[in-house]
């Protein structure tokens, strides 16, 4: 079965993309490329949501419909439903899975790293359609984890889309130019390029360090050899271009019908040979085995054009037939889950349930750290602080909740109270709803920088709102207010800005 047919037969219209970053020229965010300019085209629409994206890169795909920042604002992605969600890596797919409530009718679980802990498939396994992995070395080391998963276990492989085999040049007839692709180039790679530019052949060093560019067929064309590692091999193989792989993990250098079977095992990651070589033999090496590879170039395209087309891995995921209904990981039996995942990801350097806010630094606090817990549950909501002004807090659905803040000063105020006022309005059914100060006096001393504040109070019935105040010596300073509305989709959001 064809792409266009897997996707016409199961009805497929949208698709979300779920990944760490989208953010720069790197193996996650081409995938994510890829994969949307394969389905693009279809009339399929597809979302990226990444914890990490900037604007200049996300913005120059046509192919991708839709980018949502999760640190910055999860609002877009609540409560969404997907044809079919495709993960890259755990944390990722548990914010939307599990916090925003993504729903969906066929779920692949990706893992594109076997040795990145965030990489590893856990807790979800059995939700999954398919279990997707970037190569056969990583299924090999998660399948003992796995043991009870029904899903089948795929290769994704680094496939490439159908244009890296069109109008392809024959091989190159002489070393004129290289082109080292890399976000991190070894300083052993540099001196190799000062030797090979003494030898009369260019290289241009092509990366995030350097020059940022996306790698596309025109540029590997340009060039006589290239010298990277991970998803750029395939691309050099598919134009017949010479691939020496190397980076900072070493590498086995150039690829030969002899080595790629190996190689394409751990997707060409530099690993299999973590031998370190100086500069001068590696510009031996390239000079001295170029037209030995050359020579296998056409032997080496056939192999990556049958095993590695992208269109041709799509179908094969999505060839299982699709449920009609779509369904949610946000069940009971994940509740355990979801607290580690709440866990680790408020424990994370670059957590978004962190948050600065800009006040005065001379005179007034800054709020640090905000959570939320659910009276009438089993398991704590987390609110998180996603932008300003308004940021958003997020609750999937009615209920109590119980918002505790605390308060930092900066050095030089010794003495303040927190001051909390509040209003809460009739509910929905005529019940009317009240907030309760847990804690409405919380002071800070010298010798403690900080104090906390707690609100019990009841949402998702009519608007209301809560506000924060710092009483520092006679002056009342305005730190934060809180206005809860319902929001279109059932959930109850917290509009905050500054008092």
């Amino acid at each position: 079965m064809s792409l266009a047919e897997a996707v016409t037969s199961n009805g497929i219209r949208s698709v979300l993309v779920l990944l760490s970053r989208f953010s720069r020229y790197a193996g996650p965010s081409l995938i994510a490329v890829d994969i949307a300019g394969a389905l693009a085209p279809l009339g399929v629409t597809v979302t990226v949501a990444a914890l990490g994206t900037t604007g200049a890169f996300s913005s120059g795909f046509d192919c991708v419909a839709e980018v949502i920042d999760l640190r910055r604002d999860p609002g877009p992605l609540l409560s969404r439903h997907f044809d079919v969600v495709l993960t890259q890596s755990w944390s990722p797919a548990c914010f939307g899975l599990l916090e925003c409530g993504v729903r969906y009718r066929y779920l692949v679980l990706g893992s594109f790293s076997g040795l990145t802990a965030g990489e590893a498939i856990f807790g979800l396994e059995d939700e999954a359609d398919v279990l997707l992995f970037h190569s056969a070395r990583n299924r090999e080391l998660q399948a003992p984890s796995l043991p009870g998963a029904a899903a089948p276990m795929l290769v994704y492989g680094n496939a490439v889309p159908s244009c890296w085999f069109e109008d392809v040049p024959p091989p190159p007839g002489a070393l004129r130019r290289i082109a080292v692709i890399s976000n991190h180039v070894p300083e052993e790679l540099r001196e190799a390029a000062h030797a090979l530019e003494g030898n009369g052949i260019r290289v241009d060093v092509i990366g995030s360090d350097d020059e940022p560019r996306l790698v596309t067929p025109a540029l590997v064309d340009d060039y006589d050899c290239i010298v990277s590692i991970g998803h750029t091999a395939q691309k050099a193989m598919a134009r017949q271009r010479p691939y020496y792989c190397y980076d900072h993990f070493g590498g086995p250098g150039y690829i030969t019908p002899l080595n790629v079977e190996d190689e394409r095992t751990i997707c060409f990651s530099g690993r299999s040979d973590r031998r370190k070589k100086s500069g001068r033999e590696i510009a031996g090496e390239l000079m001295r085995d170029f037209d030995a590879v050359v020579a296998s170039s056409g032997q080496l395209r056939e192999i990556v054009e049958r095993d590695h087309r992208l269109e041709t891995v799509l179908a094969c995921i999505l060839t299982a037939g699709i449920p009609s209904e779509p369904r949610t990981c946000r069940t009971p039996r994940n509740r355990n889950l979801r607290k580690i995942f709440q866990h680790s990801f408020a424990q994370a350097e670059t957590t978004p349930f962190v948050r600065n806010i800009g006040f005065d630094y001379e005179a007034a606090p800054v709020l640090l750290h905000s959570r939320a817990t659910r009276l009438d549950g089993e398991f704590a909501e987390r609110l998180t602080v996603t932008r300003l002004p308004p940021f958003i807090f997020g609750s999937m659905e009615p209920s109590p909740l119980a918002i505790g803040l605390q308060i930092v000063f900066r050095p030089g105020v010794t003495d303040a109270e927190i001051v909390v006022d509040h209003r809460v309005a009739e509910g929905r059914d005529g019940a009317s709803g009240d907030a309760v100060i847990t804690s409405s006096s919380g002071r800070v001393s010298k010798r403690r920088q900080h104090c906390t504040v707690g609100v019990t109070l009841l949402v998702g019935v009519e608007p209301m709102a809560v506000t924060l105040s710092a009483r520092l010596g006679e002056a009342i300073v305005p730190l934060l207010s809180l206005g809860f509305e319902t929001a279109p989709s059932g959930s109850v959001v917290a509009r905050a800005g500054e008092g």
